[in-house]
């Protein structure tokens, strides 16, 4: 299993905060390739916060990271905060990336080549497609926030393309389960 930090890791992004989380786990972003498919997970937190040293050292290593992937028939990226959830044009707030961040990432993924980005963060599933970049909010298992009904993803890879299911979470009542 391998996870990427969301803002209740760090509560306000800091070096010495990362650096307590890699203690704890190890890294705090992940690369591998597995069946000809490049999975990349970057922490969203360095970024959200505004911490540019931290920012632009993540960003060497995710162009580094993409250009390592350039052979692979897939290209994922898993972050906690998504960069929107339906539209570039969507106002920006505490659960979206500024509007000049979303340019320079999504500047950057389709440049190299990313299939799907998949974020959690806003308790509630969000599925767009910009820029050519399949966006998947991923939804609560149990607590959302607002509307929505608490589920997962099933992801499915093949020789057709990526397809992603949002699936209710079985023997939870959604109505139990709404914050508003």
């Amino acid at each position: 299993v391998y996870t990427v930090p969301g803002n209740h890791d760090y509560m306000g992004f800091t070096r010495e905060k990362q650096k307590a989380y890699i203690a704890l786990r190890g890294y705090d972003r992940f690369s591998f390739r597995d069946r000809g498919c490049a999975f990349i997970g970057m922490d969203s937190n360095c970024i959200k916060d505004g911490v540019t040293e931290a920012e632009a050292e993540q960003w060497d290593w995710l162009v580094r990271e993409l250009d390592a992937a350039k052979g692979c028939r897939y290209t994922f990226v898993f972050l906690h905060c998504p960069i929107v959830r339906e539209s570039l044009d969507e106002k920006e707030d505490f659960f979206n990336f500024s509007m000049e961040q979303r340019q320079k990432y999504l500047s950057l993924f389709k440049e190299k080549g990313v299939d799907v980005v998949f974020a959690g963060h806003t308790h509630q599933d969000y599925d767009a497609v910009i820029e050519g970049i399949h966006l998947v909010t991923a939804g609560p298992v149990c607590n959302a926030l607002g509307h929505g009904t608490p589920g997962y993803n099933v992801v499915k890879v093949g020789e057709s393309g990526v397809e992603v299911n949002y699936t209710p979470t079985p023997g939870v009542d959604p109505s139990h389960c709404v914050f508003k």
